[in-house]
């Protein structure tokens, strides 16, 4: 569904200027008065809730775009960005000569903003793709699209692992990899940090990774300072060492005792570590792993802790779904109930007033049977002047304060009744 036209309006303020395909989308320049500005839509499964569009327009983070406002269509939602020119890293490292410190960064980078996004009220994720994100004049990510989960129709199309080859290679695979091709060109421990990051789509695995490659290249640096390329002389002493004869004929004045000090001197520097020395570089080297391996383990538990934080909130808020549902059942439920209890009375009650109602008329009127109207109000008769009577209709009864009178009467007879029906039981 095209949204935008070149030359065209959105919504009778941004005048639409260029457009192009942007994944199950649209991505526009327009001007908004003056102002340039990024229109980007894109497909939704449902509309969005109130409280999503204000954690959009809320969302500020230095590696994403900000939302100046948001918009939804029938089946797409609309942000407005403030425009500044990016290069997407697709473009960048189309080469496949991609620094891969610099790549490593971009990566940790991204990890972390999709643990932030994670730990958003309404779940968000990162569409982990090199057209979805690039670098600004200060070389600084910014991202397009975050996404909201059951809300926004597209995907993550790749995992952490093909996302990292994809920048590394300037390849753009249509799925996620299981594998790293045979020609992928990435060097051994960074061919092993990308292919531990396949199928991997928790930011937190992602970060841990990253650290322990560092870690042991830091390491790496550490021991070739001592030991050098050649496993063996220290790092410093490039040139080879010159023998002692050269070393005499240079300095001719030196004498047998002078040589036989300095061949001591080289023997005590060449000399093999005392028992001691080594075993406190082996008590060091055990400390060493010992602390790297708590560290991993630290950043395990840590990792597990969010994941589990974040499954706490997903059953929070459908726990906070049934429960409104529930209530809105059980509210309908009632009403119901109600307007039936209303509409129509209990067998029983229609039996026990049909059967009690002669008494009842009787009682309200005991003088004597009395002519009833057709309206159900009684006649009197009153003596006349020559000392007949006559029947004289007397003002008739109001038939609502009539009424009262029979249901208390009811109502008093029904309560002796079901006394009496209960006592009879008990005493059976």
């Amino acid at each position: 569904m095209a949204l935008f036209e070149i030359k065209g309006t959105y919504r009778k303020k941004y005048r639409v200027e260029h457009v192009v395909r942007f994944f199950d989308g649209e991505l526009a320049v327009a001007f908004d008065g003056r102002e340039r500005v990024y229109l980007q839509s894109a497909a939704l499964t449902r509309l969005p809730p109130s409280r999503a569009i204000q954690q959009y327009r809320t969302l500020h983070h230095p590696k994403v775009l900000p939302y100046v406002e948001v918009y939804t269509e029938e089946s797409h939602i609309v942000w407005v960005r403030p425009y500044e020119p990016i290069r997407p890293l697709r473009d960048l490292t189309a080469s496949g000569r991609a620094d891969a410190e610099r790549v490593i960064a971009w990566i940790r980078e991204l990890s972390k903003l999709e643990a932030d996004l994670e730990a958003k009220p309404i779940p968000m994720y990162l569409l982990r793709d090199p057209r979805n994100v690039g670098v600004n004049v200060q070389g600084d990510l910014q991202v397009f699209f975050c996404g909201i989960r059951d809300i926004t129709s597209q995907p993550p199309l790749l995992d952490w692992g093909s996302f990292f080859y994809c920048l590394l290679t300037g390849r753009q695979p249509e799925e996620s990899l299981k594998q790293l091709p045979d020609d992928a060109g990435i060097s051994g421990h960074l061919a092993k940090l990308v292919g531990k990051c396949l199928g991997v789509e928790n930011p937190a695995e992602v970060l841990e990774h990253i650290e322990r490659y560092e870690r042991k290249k830091q390491g790496k640096g550490i021991l070739g300072i001592f030991f050098g390329q050649d496993g063996g002389k220290p790092a410093g002493d490039a040139s080879p060492e010159r023998p002692v004869a050269s070393s005499r004929e240079e300095n001719p004045r030196i004498g047998n005792d002078d040589s036989r000090e300095m061949d001591s001197q080289r023997d005590k520097v060449s000399a093999p570590l005392p028992p001691r020395e080594k075993r406190e570089a082996a008590d060091g080297s055990a400390l060493s792993g010992e602390v790297a391996r708590l560290r991993e383990e630290l950043g395990r538990i840590r990792a597990e802790f969010r994941e589990q934080q974040r499954k706490i909130r997903e059953l929070e808020e459908k726990l906070n779904r049934q429960q409104s549902a529930l209530e809105e059942r059980e509210s309908r439920l009632l009403e119901q109930l109600l307007k039936r209890l209303k509409a129509e009375p209990n067998p029983w009650e229609r039996e026990w007033r049909e059967r009690l109602r002669p008494e009842t008329e009787s009682r309200m009127n005991p003088s004597k049977p009395n002519t009833v109207l057709s309206t159900g109000q009684p006649v009197k008769s009153r003596a006349t002047e020559d000392g007949g009577e006559t029947a004289v209709k007397t003002r008739p009864v109001r038939h609502t304060d009539h009424e009262d009178r029979i249901h208390e009467e009811l109502a008093r007879q029904f309560e002796e009744y079901m006394k009496l029906t209960f006592r009879e039981r008990g005493s059976s």
